[in-house]
């Protein structure tokens, strides 16, 4: 679902002692099921020195509810 090209992410909210900003994400799977998934970007330098390593740590994962449903086919529309 994160390479779904017609996904919608938001930030979800933040975690003040933690540092931690949260995302939602509504997104199709390869298996065509609509899920809403809460994510923290952990992304650092990789300590190699080749680049950055992407770290993407889920916090919770579901089919998308009937109105997250409607935001990601309102999303489609407007482009």
């Amino acid at each position: 679902m994160f390479s779904d090209p017609n996904q919608v992410t938001v930030e979800n909210y933040f975690i003040e002692d933690q540092g931690e900003q949260r995302y939602g994400i509504i997104g199709m799977t390869r298996g065509m099921v609509l899920l809403l998934v809460v994510f923290v970007d952990r992304t650092e330098s990789a300590s190699s020195g080749k680049g950055e390593a992407e770290t993407i740590h889920l916090i919770s994962a579901r089919k998308a509810e009937k109105y997250e449903t409607e935001i990601y086919i309102a999303a489609q529309n407007e482009n």
